[in-house]
């Protein structure tokens, strides 16, 4: 799997998000969450434009046409560039991620389901939660196909 992450986020390869997309939207455990919507978590607009596209996003469209909700990419956004965050602590990159998210209107009495690629530490996903719930999100729940060790890791609530 993680081969085929690397690949998918690095390779521009669109064809493998899509079955990689359609690999998560089968887990069971998204079947009858209730969400109103699939939202990907987003890259600036500078990484965006290095890797050429939005892996999380290829993974989110399977996702909201499987369970049949719309796909927002637009309700949250990426304001800064952040440093990558391979080889930072977990405290690292909770702060690398401060400000780093800004949630559109419409986030107000949604449910709303994150699609990323991998979660390390889960400070990407607690980081667009705490926004888009900021923003009056009803409820958050996260999705990623991948999920990577870190060194004293605990579980993450969104």
């Amino acid at each position: 799997m993680r081969s085929l992450l690397l690949r998918l986020k690095f390779g521009q390869d669109s064809v493998l998000g899509h079955a990689l997309g359609s690999l998560l939207a089968g887990h069971p455990d998204l079947e009858g969450l209730g969400v109103d919507c699939v939202v990907p978590v987003p890259l600036h607009a500078v990484r965006l434009a290095e890797r050429g596209y939005n892996q999380a996003l290829e993974l989110a469209r399977p996702v909201a046409g499987r369970l049949g909700a719309p796909l927002l990419p637009g309700l949250l956004r990426r304001t800064r560039a952040t440093r990558s965050q391979p080889g930072l602590s977990r405290e690292d990159r909770a702060h690398n991620l401060r400000g780093a998210f800004v949630a559109a209107s419409g986030a107000a009495g949604r449910h709303i389901l994150l699609v990323d690629d991998a979660v390390t530490s889960g400070a990407t996903l607690a980081a667009a939660a705490r926004i888009l719930r900021e923003a009056g999100a009803a409820r958050v729940c996260a999705a990623a196909l991948g999920r990577t060790a870190l060194h004293g890791r605990s579980r993450q609530r969104f």
